[in-house]
C-alpha cells in the first residue's frame, strides 16, 4: 500500500507552538511572536512558498530577485504591520465583522435607503429626490411635506471626522443646496441637517469633530436621535448597543 504524503500543512500542525517558533527564528521569519498557532503555520508556509518560487529552474527576470532580496532585508517593511484597527469615528466601528471599504460604502447607502423608507412609512413626507444630473450635486435625502409647507433635506455621512479640505466641502454642500432650495421653494421652511449615522445621539458626537462645522448651526449637526426627532417620528434608540445592533441586522442582510 502506497503511504501517505503529508503535506507542509499536515507537518506543521504535528508540531507545538515552541518548535512552531523555533523554525520562525531558523528560517529568519518576522512577526510571529505573540500569534496564534495556526497564524504561524501560515508564516511558515508562505515563506517555504517564496523559498520554492527562488529555487525553481524556471528562468525569471533578474529584477524580480533584485527586489526580493531587498524587500526581506528592508528594515522599514521588516518593522511595518497590518493595521486592521477600525476607525472608532466610522459608522463600520459598530458593525461586528471585516467590511472592505466597498462594504463600508456599500452600508451608508443601505442606512441611507432605509431611512427615506422609514420617512415614507411614519411620515406625511413625500420624497422628491429627482435623479442625479450632471454638474449638480446629489442629495441624499430629500422630501417635502405639502400640508406643513417643510422641505426637507438630509446629508449622510457614515463617517464626519474629515480633514480640513473634505469637512469644508461637506459643510459647503450642505449650504449651497439648502440656499437652492430656499430659491425653489420660497414659502417653505427649508430644514438642513447633517446626519452623522455614527452616533445615535448628537450628544457623544466629540468636541473636536463639532469644531469641523462651525459654519453649520450645531442644531443642524445631529445623530440618528435628533433626525428621527426633527422628522417628528417618535421613537428613538436607549443606546449605541441597540443602534449596532440594528446596524448589524442591515449588514447581516446585505453582505450573504
Amino acid at each position: 500500500m502506497e503511504q501517505k504524503v503529508n503535506t507542509p500543512e499536515e507537518n506543521y500542525d504535528k508540531l507545538t507552538i515552541n518548535e512552531l517558533k523555533k523554525l520562525c527564528k531558523e528560517k529568519n521569519i518576522k512577526g510571529y511572536s505573540g500569534k496564534k498557532k495556526e497564524d504561524i503555520i501560515k508564516l511558515l508556509l508562505e515563506k517555504d512558498k517564496l523559498t520554492n518560487i527562488k529555487s525553481t529552474n524556471i528562468p525569471t527576470n533578474p529584477l524580480i530577485n533584485i527586489f526580493n532580496n531587498i524587500i526581506e532585508s528592508n528594515k522599514y517593511i521588516q518593522k511595518c504591520k497590518s493595521n486592521k484597527t477600525k476607525d472608532i469615528n466610522s459608522l463600520s466601528y459598530l458593525i461586528n465583522r471585516d467590511l472592505s471599504q466597498s462594504d463600508c460604502i456599500k452600508l451608508g447607502i443601505c442606512l441611507e435607503n432605509i431611512l427615506s423608507d422609514l420617512i415614507c412609512k411614519y411620515t406625511n413626507y413625500k420624497n422628491i429626490k429627482d435623479k442625479n444630473k450632471k454638474g449638480e450635486k446629489e442629495k441624499d435625502i430629500i422630501f417635502i411635506n405639502e400640508n406643513s409647507k417643510k422641505v426637507f433635506y438630509a446629508e449622510i455621512k457614515s463617517n464626519i471626522n474629515l480633514d480640513t479640505e473634505k469637512s469644508k466641502a461637506t459643510e459647503e454642500k450642505c449650504i449651497n443646496i439648502k440656499d437652492e432650495l430656499k430659491k425653489k421653494y420660497p414659502e417653505y421652511e427649508i430644514i438642513m441637517l447633517l446626519v452623522a449615522t455614527r452616533y445615535f445621539t448628537k450628544t457623544i458626537i466629540p468636541s473636536n469633530i463639532y469644531n469641523k462645522y462651525k459654519k453649520i448651526n450645531t442644531d443642524n449637526l445631529v445623530g440618528i436621535n435628533e433626525f428621527l426627532n426633527k422628522l417628528s417620528i417618535q421613537y428613538k434608540f436607549n443606546n449605541e448597543e441597540e443602534y449596532a445592533s440594528v446596524l448589524n441586522i442591515i449588514a447581516k442582510c446585505a453582505f450573504k
